[in-house]
Order: C-alpha cells, then sequence, then structure tokens
C-alpha cells in the first residue's frame, strides 16, 4: 500500500476511533480538570488577607485585578490563581472580613496547615484547586455566599469544614483520603451538596449541631471508612438521588435530629452495618429509597424514634431484619414497601417491640398466597416479629410498583473513573473495514 493510501487509513482511522469515544474525558472525575502541570504554577508563600482594603491592595500588587480591569465585583472578580503554596504549620490562603468577589482557581496547595482559611467572608468561589497533605482542613469556611467547585480535596485531615454561617454551594468536588472526614457542617444553614464523589475518607459526610435547610443531592460517597452519612441535632436536611454504598459503617446514620427532613430516591447498599440507622429522631420520611445487601438491619430505628414514615422503599437481602422498630419506637408508618429476602436467619422481614407503630399495604416475597379474591391484598395478615405482637393487616399480593426513576440494579459499580473507553476488540473491525473499502477502491482505479 502506497504512503498516499497509508496516510488516508491512519486519518479514517483516528476518526472512527473519536466518533465511538468522544465522551471520554467527560466523566472521568474532576482531577483532570483540576490539576495544572508543574510548570503552570508559580511558588508563591502563604496569602493572608484581613480586610476589603487590605484585598484591594494586594489584587493590585499581585496582579489578581489583572492590570486593573478587575475590581472585585460580581462581573470581574479578583482571581488568585496557579500558585503553588506550601508551608508548614500555615494556613495557606486566609481571608478575613471581605465582602468583595474573589475566586480562587487552579492553585495548589499543600502542607500547611490549612489549605483555604475562609472567615467571615462573603462571595468567594473556590473551585479547580488541588489541595492536599494539610494538617487540619483542606477548606475551612466560615462565610457566606461561597461557592466551592471541581476542586481536588484529598489527604487532609478534614476535607472540607463549615461552620457558623451559611449560603454555600459545594459542587463536583472530588473528596478523598481525608482521615477523619470529607465532608464536615456544623451550625451552619442554607447549604447544597450536589454532584461530589466522597469516597476512602473516615466519615464520608458529618452534619452536627443545628445544621438546617441542607440539600444532599447526586453524590457518590463510598468506601469510607465510618458511615456515608452521619447526621445529628439537626433539621430540615434533605438527602436525595444519592448512591450510598460500602462504607464500613452505615450507609446513613441518623441521631438527635428533629423535623422534616427526607431521605429520598437513594440507592443504598453493600454497607457493613445497616442501610439506614436512627436513633433518638422524630418526624421525617424515608422514601423510594432501594436498600439491599446489609449485614444487619435494612432500615434500624433503635432507640426513641416517632412519627417516622417509612414508605414505598425496596429492602432486600438484610441477614437481620428488613426493618426494626426496637426500645420505645412509636407511631412510625410502614406501608408501601418492598420486603425481598431479608431476615434469614428469622422467619418475618420486621420486628417491631414499639407501640402504636402501623404496617400496611407492604409486600413481603415470603407471604404471597393465598388471594382467592383476587384483590391484590393475601387473606390472611402477615406477622412483625417482636412484644408488639405486630402485623401487617392487608400485605401486597405482588410488589408495589413505585413511580421511581431510580434503578434497583446496584450490581454494577460507577465511580469517577467510569467512562467509555475502546478495547482493541472494538478497534480492529473498523480497522479491517477501512482497509478492506481501501484496497477495492485502488483495485477499482487500477482496472482503468
Amino acid at each position: 500500500m502506497s504512503r498516499k493510501y497509508l496516510l488516508i487509513l491512519c486519518i479514517c482511522t483516528v476518526i472512527v476511533i473519536n466518533l465511538h469515544s468522544g465522551n471520554l474525558l467527560i466523566n472521568s472525575g474532576s482531577k483532570n480538570q483540576s490539576i495544572n502541570s508543574p510548570a503552570d504554577f508559580k511558588v508563591h508563600d502563604p496569602i493572608h488577607i484581613t480586610n476589603n482594603e487590605d484585598l484591594r491592595s494586594k489584587a493590585r500588587a499581585e496582579n489578581w485585578d489583572l492590570n486593573g480591569t478587575r475590581d472585585g465585583s460580581s462581573n470581574t472578580p479578583f482571581i488568585i490563581s496557579n500558585l503553588s503554596i506550601s508551608q508548614a504549620d500555615e494556613r495557606l490562603i486566609r481571608i478575613e472580613g471581605t465582602s468583595l468577589h474573589v475566586t480562587i482557581e487552579k492553585n495548589e496547595l499543600s502542607g500547611g496547615e490549612l489549605g483555604i482559611s475562609l472567615l467571615n467572608t462573603y462571595n468567594i468561589k473556590v473551585s479547580m484547586n488541588h489541595i492536599f497533605n494539610n494538617a487540619w482542613s483542606g477548606i475551612l469556611l466560615q462565610g457566606s455566599n461561597t461557592t466551592i467547585s471541581n476542586n481536588v480535596i484529598e489527604d487532609n485531615d478534614v476535607g472540607i469544614e463549615m461552620f457558623g454561617h451559611g449560603a454555600a454551594l459545594i459542587f463536583e468536588n472530588e473528596i478523598t483520603r481525608n482521615s477523619w472526614k470529607g465532608i464536615g457542617i456544623e451550625d451552619f444553614e442554607h447549604v447544597k451538596i450536589i454532584r461530589n464523589n466522597v469516597y476512602e475518607n473516615g466519615e464520608g459526610l458529618e452534619f452536627l449541631m443545628f445544621t438546617r435547610d441542607t440539600e444532599v443531592y447526586e453524590n457518590d460517597i463510598h468506601d469510607n471508612t465510618r458511615c456515608g452519612i452521619f447526621l445529628g441535632d439537626n433539621f430540615l436536611v434533605n438527602i436525595t438521588k444519592n448512591r450510598i454504598h460500602h462504607n464500613e459503617m452505615n450507609g446513613i446514620q441518623y441521631e438527635f435530629a428533629f423535623g422534616n427532613s427526607t431521605i429520598t430516591d437513594n440507592l443504598i447498599y453493600y454497607n457493613g452495618i445497616s442501610g439506614i440507622e436512627i436513633l433518638w429522631a422524630s418526624n421525617f420520611r424515608i422514601e423510594n429509597n432501594s436498600i439491599s445487601q446489609h449485614s444487619n438491619y435494612g432500615i434500624g430505628a433503635l432507640e426513641d424514634c416517632h412519627n417516622i414514615t417509612i414508605i414505598r422503599n425496596n429492602i432486600e437481602y438484610s441477614q437481620n431484619y428488613g426493618l426494626s422498630l426496637t426500645n420505645s419506637t412509636s407511631n412510625n408508618h410502614v406501608s408501601y414497601n418492598n420486603f425481598f429476602v431479608n431476615s434469614i436467619t428469622n422467619t418475618a422481614q420486621a420486628f417491631d417491640s414499639g407501640f402504636g407503630n402501623t404496617f400496611i399495604h407492604n409486600f413481603w416475597d415470603d407471604w404471597t398466597i393465598p388471594d382467592d379474591d383476587s384483590d391484590n391484598y393475601v387473606d390472611f395478615p402477615y406477622n412483625i416479629h417482636g412484644e408488639a405482637e405486630n402485623s401487617d393487616p392487608y400485605p401486597l399480593s405482588t410488589p408495589y410498583n413505585a413511580s421511581s426513576t431510580q434503578s434497583n440494579d446496584t450490581s454494577t459499580e460507577m465511580t469517577s473513573d467510569s467512562f467509555p473507553y475502546l478495547t482493541s476488540s472494538q478497534i480492529l473491525p473498523y480497522v479491517f473495514l477501512i482497509a478492506l473499502v481501501l484496497y477495492r477502491y485502488r483495485k477499482k482505479r487500477n482496472q482503468y
């Protein structure tokens, strides 16, 4: 084959590969987006800013105002970027008492006491930084109207720590191998935690002391050495559409929490103890979750749990009871849940030793007949284990079909590295086809 045709073959092959794998890097995690090459960084001393005037002065001196074209307004924030800062026993970037808009982006911050410290600040954006190996926190936030997005935060004591203020967006960060916790929030309100990959930390997410009005949405929280999510002394926390799996303790542990929180539409599976464990909590909903493959309970309400609605969940393959209501639990409502293959050592899939708890219209896969009148209810009640001597008077004869967008298939892992790629078996047929076409084309030309 001539050089001309060989060149055409190579070009066509590259085109095919790109067409087949056009999204190769789209979902490969924030790390590829966040870390610059070493040549891009300027080595810099730690930065300490004390107020707006100090910020303006340093912005002029350091060219964070880009030759005077930026004034710290919302449309033209000051930009602190492309710096490498590493200094033991120092807060590497410390900003206090400012309200001007600042973007901290594409920096490498390592080896200090804290990576970024924001105290009594407003209007800060932290994006695409690599923050690692700091003795305390990667980011410490005690400010308002803050966005933390697309950072890699790893190998610190705490990844992101927040307390005492409100209004923050934590979005699409990779938070890993932080020894104590990935994200810790205390006495903070109006927080959105969306599409982060939180893995191999101590606690994945921890909410304490009057954390309120918090939304935890579409995160992948996995392989942490304690719980995926721990909540205590908080209210109005909504945990929705997350994947919470392979954490060494409970998927979600909910303690001393009162009032109008929700745990909905999550995939919770293969955690080391229980899917959801609840103690001293009341007045919230657990709805439309898939909870499977736990060595203890699917859901365990273990102490002083009241007025909890547990509805439309799939609970399966718990080695202990699928649902356990114990020790002074009361007035909890359990309905339209599907129970599959729980309680392998027991003869019932649920336990109740509380009082006033109600079970009705649940599906129990070990109790599906008879339904002689074809009304979709088994003709006899399903007996619940425990001192309450409770029962489900109208068990469903077929599983309840919840209107959920989630998939119940938890067998396939999906991490930040899950993206399509080409193998040789996929590439070679295309190469062969192109070669065959070129060969026939050349042969036809030679006939003339």
